[in-house]
């Protein structure tokens, strides 16, 4: 009898849901490092910004990991190629309210600095409240700015292990 309740246990735990491995990553190209949940996926650089006459002042690469219809972590970078002047406080606006708003409606925001560098926290949902992420954008201001969109997006039927693991993800970004 207590090996039959000892396998029931066992399969009980099997049964949990585990909060997903750590997988640290730097990008020495872009500047950071962070733990994904899993190998992210990295995008093609694309262009970002471009200026009056069409021509390419930034672009924009995507490292992102997940699973499909559940749950998504990513970091975008968005680098500008030559010297630009960036207005700080709308970029770090307009950064938050395009992602914000692409997924559904901003519920928090808060400015602050990060590392010592401009940045702002945030929390969104999808309009039917079935989704929520959180998210934060830093700048890396000077002669070539950098712009650092830091983002992650879950189900509310997500287990709270993985809802852990990527706030996580969030909290272990660092510039290098």
């Amino acid at each position: 009898m207590r090996k039959f309740a000892g396998a029931i246990v066992f399969l009980a735990l099997l049964a949990v849901p585990q909060a997903a491995a750590a997988a640290p990553f730097s990008s020495t190209d872009y500047g950071f490092s962070v733990d994904f949940l899993s190998d992210p996926e990295i995008s093609l650089p694309r262009p970002s910004e471009k200026d009056a006459e069409g021509n390419v002042e930034s672009n924009t690469v995507t490292y992102s990991a997940g699973q499909p219809g559940d749950y998504y972590s990513a970091v975008t970078v968005d680098s500008f190629l030559a010297p630009t002047r960036i207005d700080v406080a709308r970029s770090l606006a307009a950064e938050r309210d395009t992602f914000a708003n692409s997924f559904g409606t901003l519920t928090s925001s808060r400015t602050d600095t990060f590392e010592g560098l401009p940045a702002v926290f945030f929390t969104f949902a999808n309009d039917d409240g079935t989704q929520t992420g959180r998210g934060m954008v830093v700048i890396l201001a000077g002669a070539a700015p950098r712009i650092y969109l830091v983002t992650m997006v879950h189900k509310d039927s997500t287990p709270q292990a993985t809802v852990d693991a990527l706030n996580s993800f969030i909290d272990s970004f660092r510039l290098l």
